[in-house]
């Protein structure tokens, strides 16, 4: 990020004698690329200039140069190049949700966090939390100025009490050069700009960035709903 060019992670932990700490963490969700593009499992799509490769259907998760993901990535490339990246990033994250970033899916793929430092060449070290005391110990590190994560990883209803210790970062700068998809009605969150408000910021600010969306999915076996002995045993039981 241009705008962290020289900074060291201690001046990102250490910012106005506060701890300065993004609560963010970025996955991987480019544009959806047709299957039909011919090409290796083991390489990018044409015109894609990152993602992961080595299973088939990987291109649908790589990503061209005017994308949130290749924006980012680019930069901190760039602060790599130029000797201005952080050593390590470290991540406090709940024990549970570690695998995620560590374990790789499907067979062939790499992990997450492999991925990124394939691509950028910083490390991330992850420090597991235990489970359901994400807020204790962010708040604990907040509050010594301990400065032992760079990134927190929270309940998303934590955000406004986090940012009214002083002890995370705005992100509002960031938002607006590398322009995320967040409000986007295909990719982004649901309800749009009305979701970003609710995870995303505080008083009109950004402040974080999902890591884990979960969601339901209902699955309908349409065959059933079209049997007629089926529909006409339902109408018989329930009128």
């Amino acid at each position: 990020m241009s705008d962290m060019i020289g900074m060291s992670r201690r001046r990102l932990l250490a910012s106005g004698g506060k701890a300065a700490v993004l609560v963010a963490a970025a996955g991987i969700a480019p544009k959806f690329i047709r299957p039909s593009r011919a090409y290796a499992a083991d390489a990018l799509a044409p015109g894609m200039i990152g993602g992961p490769t080595g299973f088939d259907g990987s291109e649908r998760y790589q990503y061209g140069p005017d994308t949130p993901e290749g924006r980012a990535i680019e930069a901190a490339k760039a602060m790599k190049g130029a000797g201005k990246a952080p050593a390590k990033i470290v991540l406090g994250l709940s024990d549970g949700s570690i695998g995620q970033l560590t374990q790789p899916f499907p067979a062939g793929a790499p992990s997450i966090k492999d991925l990124w430092e394939k691509e950028t060449g910083i490390p991330l070290g992850i420090v597991g939390v235990p489970n359901g005391q994400e807020f204790t110990k962010t708040m604990q590190d907040i509050s010594t100025k301990g400065g032992a994560y760079d990134i927190y990883a929270v309940e998303w209803n934590r955000l406004g009490d986090l940012a009214e210790t002083g002890g995370i970062l705005k992100l509002d700068d960031f938002v607006a050069q590398y322009k995320p998809e967040w409000d986007d009605p295909e990719r982004g969150y649901v309800n749009g700009a009305k979701g970003v408000s609710l995870l995303n910021q505080y008083r009109g600010s950004t402040y974080g960035v999902s890591l884990d969306g979960d969601f339901q999915t209902w699955v309908y076996r349409t065959d059933l709903f079209g049997d007629a002995a089926e529909k006409k045993a339902f109408s018989d039981k329930h009128g």
